[in-house]
């Protein structure tokens, strides 16, 4: 069973809604003011709710960059803990043997200088300055033709003479 519509028909026209009464002027003029007096309130509270909302953001931003700025000062402090000790001593202490092999090799470089200055000059240098190459902590004598490098590591000395062999002088401890 269909149940019947509530749709006009075509023919006929839909009933009117009963017309309103006209409006006095007065009843008119308190209804503006109602709906702009209601629009104002509207906004008002709108306005309210978006300023709490953005000062809400603004404490929330200022919160997160504090805790930001506490986070970074502390990787900072943690960072100098860790790196000071490493700035104060940045490479380990060489033991003796090593000090001494680094001495030696040291001094057969600054022999290799010397032959090599004797052999272009026909004659070994007055000082190491002659060579143009500063040689901190190598002392270097010349006596006639001859010449010795020495160098002190703790309380030894460890020389070179002219005409010692650099292998030999390298092997030795």
């Amino acid at each position: 069973m269909r149940t019947p519509s509530r749709r006009p028909s075509r023919g006929v026209p839909a009933p009117k809604a009963k017309p309103e009464p006209p409006q006095s002027p007065r009843e008119r003029m308190r209804e503006a003011v109602k709906a702009v007096v209601d629009q104002k309130a509207a906004e008002r509270d709108t306005v309210r709710r978006l300023s709490v909302a953005a000062r809400a953001k603004a404490e929330r931003r200022t919160r997160t960059r504090y805790w930001q700025a506490v986070a970074l000062f502390l990787v900072f402090v943690v960072s100098l803990v860790i790196a000071i000790p490493a700035w104060r001593q940045p490479f380990p202490a060489l033991s003796p043997e090593a000090t001494e092999r680094n001495a030696r090799q040291a001094i057969v470089f600054a022999a290799t200088l010397v032959e090599h200055y004797a052999e272009a000059n026909g004659a070994p240098p007055a000082h190491l300055k002659d060579l143009g190459v500063e040689l901190p902590g190598i002392y270097y004598s010349r006596v006639e033709n001859s010449w010795y490098l020495s160098m002190h590591v703790g309380n030894r000395a460890i020389t070179f003479t002219r005409g010692d062999n650099p292998a030999e002088f390298l092997a030795t401890q």
